[in-house]
């Protein structure tokens, strides 16, 4: 057996495989160097799991790096890099499912955190995949991950061994160009457009910011930068051309500008691979060549579901609708359902939900007042897997964007909800076209970048005539960036249930719709408002069909949600009035809608300050204010 015959070439007490059952079950068994001879008996008892093994020696039964033994191989989860176009081709090439890989390299010495990682960037594999106590499918096994349950199989496992040296000096000759090209004849702009996805968010402000930088930190800010240009994939005359024209350029205007460039570069090149001792410098990427391949070499890849016509990895789905009819609760349920590993109505009967993570960002709800208690009372189990972020910010902020970025990657959620849309986009225009899809491009790169579902929660406007995709709020080239879009309405036939319908479909043919409804429960002295979210059932009518219900209330109605919108707000006191307008305009209600319901109320208004410096406020009369 493939994995038994490793394990037997290597060092360590204890050798471990992973079970994780069809619940999300996960657990770790050990086996002595002198129990190996049952490990085939073993896979044939679990057969119903999914298997991993790890592919090292371990000092006792742990998988923490502190027990790792560093074996005389290495080892990528090649994702969908495919081994057979790869430079140096692996020892040992392994399908674990259909068009994804893993590859092992056996080496001539015990090998090193730096070297794996270097590898891992080199080909393209799962960057998280690495480190010492990963785990990797094993040969021979089912992968339940996928509804046609494929058989990870041994592509092949013959090729030859490697020394150190060789792969380490493989890696360092793909940073060099292939051919020596003038760097005059690379545009820094046309560079930058090709990798700027690839770029962390600190590094493309700087690489295009014009403002004289901190000549104290110069050095440190070059070497940093050209460690993450390497890292994205940029070859070494890309870099070059980069760094020379960025403000960080402390060579500028010399005689010898190039060559100094050049010599700073070399250095860094050489630092990254130096295999003969530890180092804590990160590893590049291998360069990318536009063209390089037609269609016909191409890999046809599969939709990844989460929950097929609503919710794609690496997708975004907008989840739209009126204030108050429970769109933010129904998305909560299905982070819900998913932390819990429980299947989602209208699933087909081969979908398989595994408990997964769920990022959730609302600045408006409460986490402990009523995030947690809405979770709680609806049956969630695994709170571990939620994760909400109350803390404000924008996508105008740069430095807040590259926190959130590294919090995502770092969590590694299947789903990252934004509740809502108006509370991040920043100073965008949201009714212009150009601006509508800049300020989308972010939200959907998180799905790309980090593999995951991204949901992002928009009010609709208040016109009751336009079909169902135009009435989301702001341009229509928000629903122009997303693949999915889905609208909660009223039921047409049952004005106490909501219907959840699918308007815009990229991906597949459009679902059935699903309803819920929203049951009070008793508060139990809780002295706060309970209530249980109940699935429905599965119908036909569209988005348009909803709305149109939705709407038939008119302007009196619209009043009368404004109205209750400023007891809210004013209750308990005067609000400074751009303040209330602009909380009114989060909700979809129009200024004419606000002042009509402000005249009812009887709303005092008054001036504070003096001249420009002063503000108008809204407050409530006597009668109307909250007795605490």
């Amino acid at each position: 057996m493939l994995i038994v015959d490793l394990w037997r070439r290597m060092e360590g007490a204890y050798f471990c495989i992973s079970t994780k059952s069809s619940s999300g079950q996960w657990k770790d068994h050990y086996f002595a160097r002198d129990e190996l001879h049952l490990v085939k008996q073993f896979l044939k008892d679990n057969a119903d799991k999914d298997l991993y093994w790890c592919p090292h020696g371990l000092k006792k039964k742990s998988r923490k790096e502190d027990s790792a033994v560093p074996p005389k191989l290495l080892w990528a989860d090649l994702d969908e890099a495919d081994p057979r176009h790869m430079r140096p081709k692996p020892t040992i090439a392994i399908e674990s499912s259909p068009g994804r890989y893993v590859g092992i390299w056996l080496i001539d010495k015990p090998m090193t955190k730096e070297l794996n990682r270097a590898l891992t960037y080199h080909v393209g594999a799962d960057k998280s995949g690495w480190d010492f106590g990963q785990v990797l499918r094993i040969p021979g096994t089912i992968n339940y991950k996928y509804p046609s349950h494929p058989k990870t199989k041994t592509m092949w496992d013959d090729l030859p061994a490697f020394t150190s040296a060789r792969i380490s000096e493989t890696i360092r000759a793909s940073m060099k160009s292939t051919a020596k090209n003038d760097p005059s004849t690379i545009n820094a702009s046309e560079v930058f457009q090709q990798y700027s996805n690839k770029f962390p968010v600190w590094l493309r402000r700087e690489l295009v910011s014009k403002e004289a930088p901190k000549s104290g930190k110069r050095s440190e800010m070059i070497w940093k930068m050209e460690h993450a240009l390497l890292e994205a994939g940029c070859n070494e005359d890309e870099c070059f051309v980069l760094i020379k024209a960025s403000r960080w350029n402390k060579f500028r205007g010399r005689h010898n500008e190039d060559e100094q460039l050049r010599r700073e570069l070399d250095k860094i090149i050489e630092q990254r691979f130096d295999t003969s001792v530890e180092s804590s410098i990160e590893s590049p990427a291998k360069s990318y060549k536009f063209l390089a391949h037609s269609i016909d070499e191409a890999e046809e890849k599969n939709i990844d579901w989460i929950w097929h016509g609503r919710l794609a990895r690496g997708e975004l789905t907008i989840v739209e609708g009126d204030p108050g009819l429970g769109k933010s609760y129904f998305v909560q349920m299905v982070c819900k359902h998913l932390c819990d590993g429980e299947a989602l109505p209208d699933m087909r009967p081969d979908e398989r939900v595994d408990p997964c993570k769920v990022a959730y960002f609302d600045i408006e709800n409460d986490e402990g007042a009523v995030t947690k208690p809405r979770l709680v009372d609806n049956g969630l189990r695994n709170r571990k897997n939620f994760f909400q972020e109350e803390f404000p910010f924008s996508i105008d902020d740069p430095d807040a964007l590259e926190a959130v970025e590294e919090a995502i990657a770092e969590l590694r959620p299947a789903v990252v909800a934004f509740d809502t849309m108006n509370n991040y986009i920043g100073s965008a225009d949201i009714h212009k076209s150009s601006e509508a899809q800049q300020s989308m491009m972010w939200f959907r790169n998180i799905g790309r970048r980090y593999n995951c579902a991204v949901i992002v929660l928009r009010h609709l406007t208040k016109g009751g005539k336009e079909k169902a995709l135009y009435r989301g709020q702001g341009s229509i080239a928000f629903s122009g960036a997303a693949r999915i879009v889905m609208t909660v309405g009223i039921h047409p036939e049952n004005t106490e249930d909501r219907v959840v319908a699918v308007t815009k479909m990229n991906l597949a043919k459009l679902p059935r719709s699903v309803t819920f409804r929203i049951l009070g429960l008793p508060d139990k002295g809780k002295k706060r408002d309970r209530s249980r979210f109940e699935w429905g059932d599965v119908v036909d009518y569209t988005a348009d069909d909803i709305l149109s219900v939705t709407h038939t209330s008119g302007k009196n109605k619209e009043k009368d949600e404004a109205g209750e919108f400023l007891k809210d707000v004013l209750g308990d006191g005067a609000v400074e009035a751009k303040k209330v307008e602009t909380m009114a305009e989060r909700r979809s209600i129009s200024k004419r809608t606000l002042q009509r319901a402000a005249e009812t109320l009887g709303v005092i208004k008054s001036r504070k300050g003096f001249g420009a410096k002063s503000t108008t406020w809204w407050e409530l009369p006597d009668e109307q204010q909250s007795d605490g």
